[in-house]
């Protein structure tokens, strides 16, 4: 994965690139290596620390955009096919 590609990535789904680097870092992952499915599936993992959300009480979360998460899901979805 290119480096501008992992940045349209972040910006497309209001993601810090900092804080993704730094958890694909602590996964033991390079930017490099990675396709675009692999680092949608770390966003869809670590949603509730890279994303803009709330605790909703009873283990749930509560995001800023809520059409962000079910983007996540249909390119994921997408990325598979």
């Amino acid at each position: 994965m290119t480096k501008q590609h992992y940045k349209d990535i972040c910006n497309e789904y209001d993601i810090n690139i900092r804080a993704l680097k730094e958890i694909l870092k602590k996964e033991g992952l390079k930017i490099k290596n990675l396709n675009t499915l692999e680092v949608l599936q770390q966003i869809y993992i670590y949603a509730p620390d890279l994303m803009y959300c709330r605790d909703a009480g009873y283990d749930a979360v509560e995001y800023h955009n809520k059409d962000i998460p079910m983007k996540l899901i249909k390119a994921m979805s997408d990325e598979r096919a």
